[in-house]
């Protein structure tokens, strides 16, 4: 994988501080263990783990039709790899066919509810996996509630259910009760850090994709991403976010020029604002301080956010995300369509966006406008794993520099208090 930080703009002396400050960062990292923060990074080396989640996942013969219950860090990174690995469409072009219940939105769950009765009236292989880490998730709760009073009238439905959660919560309690299969959550792994968990391994197993050639490109970035120079893509990631917020620059927008790769800008945005927005530091002082990510599709968005990015505030440092080997698609030679638009007849579309992405970037640096460029080689299983996790890392680099805990959520809980309390005084 190809990192390029040469526009990132930031000064070599804050580049050497900010190298100096994590070097402690990268010690934790490379000495990772379930009884610390970095939990998440030993999840590699727990092979019980990934075996256990995988050979459930064969036990889950011709699976017609996945269901995965759950929301944000339950479910995002198994979205993310997905869609990367097998293409913007497989939710309907996959098998098994794989529906996300996500929200509590009626409509949305009215559908899958209609979908799963027509899958078990028509006597399909269903999987339900209902993810919550705390076990207590409001809308994971009562989806899977909705869900289950379905499936439950198959006989043997039993074997069709899959718990992910923490050992001990109020939901693994009920898996042992109802006799549902259940993987466990280690206990530190933060849902936003969880995807090489069982919260993503179980899922993409069943579906198809390679787990061992994931866990290994994350193995191969934790490699490098925990060595303390100038060539570590994820402490320069960290020190450039770091070195521009303080310039004025709050937003950062992942733009990835592969349709398929939406959803890791979604998965990525959910890292950052949960890990670098914090009202307090980790000596308590009140800072307020956080990152807005956004994520555009190119050249999509060049179309709809273009002229803000190009003539707006210089508010932004921007990531691109591009793939390098993609399948050719030539442009047919036409005399009539070469009047429209010149010098397209007979390139590939590869080299359409290449120009179009080379054209942001130049129109990028001429208004001194700071950002890093990232290049797969291609998406598959190892590029992705590779990149996911350099970026948790990334995330967890500028959470020491900022002086904040890139673990915790407490903002998230002050909502979810307030929505037990209005369901309470409604009984």
């Amino acid at each position: 994988m190809n990192y390029d930080f040469t526009n990132a703009a930031v000064p070599a002396p804050a580049v050497t501080t900010g190298l100096k400050a994590l070097r402690k960062a990268f010690k934790e990292a490379e000495n990772a263990s379930y009884e610390n923060n970095m939990a998440s990074v030993a999840l590699l080396d727990d092979f019980d783990l990934v075996n256990r989640a995988g050979a459930l996942a064969k036990h889950m013969k011709d699976v017609e039709l996945l269901i995965i219950v759950g929301i944000g860090g339950s479910n995002l990174g198994t979205v993310a790899v997905a869609q990367a690995v097998l293409g913007k469409h497989f939710a309907t072009h996959t098998t098994p066919r794989v529906l996300f219940a996500d929200t509590v939105d009626s409509a949305y769950t009215h559908d899958i509810v209609s979908e799963l009765q027509q899958a078990v009236d028509a006597k399909k292989n269903v999987v339900i996996n209902v993810v919550s880490k705390s076990g207590t998730t409001t809308e994971t709760i009562a989806l899977f509630t909705v869900l289950l009073d379905v499936i439950k009238k198959v006989p043997h439905y039993r074997d069709s259910i899959v718990v992910t959660t923490d050992k001990g919560s109020k939901l693994w309690n009920v898996g042992k009760v109802g006799g549902f299969h259940i993987l466990e959550i280690p206990k530190l792994v933060g849902g936003r850090y969880s995807v090489f968990s069982p919260v993503g391994i179980f899922p993409l197993a069943v579906l198809g994709i390679d787990i061992q050639e994931l866990i290994k490109g994350a193995v191969n970035a934790r490699s490098y991403c925990v060595a303390a120079n100038k060539k570590n893509p994820a402490a320069l990631g960290a020190i450039a976010l770091a070195h521009h917020l303080k310039k004025g620059k709050s937003i950062h927008d992942t733009f990835v020029f592969a349709h398929q790769l939406e959803a890791l800008g979604l998965w990525y945005r959910q890292l950052l604002a949960e890990s670098i927005g914090k009202e307090k530091t980790l000596s308590g002082k009140t800072v307020n301080t956080g990152i807005t990510p956004t994520v555009s599709v190119g050249s999509v968005d060049l179309h709809s956010m273009g002229q803000l990015y190009l003539s707006g505030p210089l508010d932004k440092i921007t990531t691109f995300v591009d793939v390098a080997t993609e399948p050719s698609v030539t442009i047919p030679l036409n005399k009539e369509f070469a009047l429209l638009v010149d010098n397209i007849q007979g390139k590939t579309l590869k080299d359409v966006m290449n120009a179009i992405l080379d054209g942001t970037k130049t129109a990028y640096a001429k208004r001194a406008m700071p950002f890093v460029s990232i290049t797969l080689p291609r998406c598959d299983e190892k590029s992705v794993g590779e990149l996911l996790q350099m970026k948790m890392l990334e995330t967890i680099y500028l959470g020491h520099l900022l002086n904040v805990n890139p673990f915790d959520q407490e903002g998230v809980e002050k909502y979810k208090a307030e929505t037990r309390r209005i369901l309470a005084s409604k009984r």
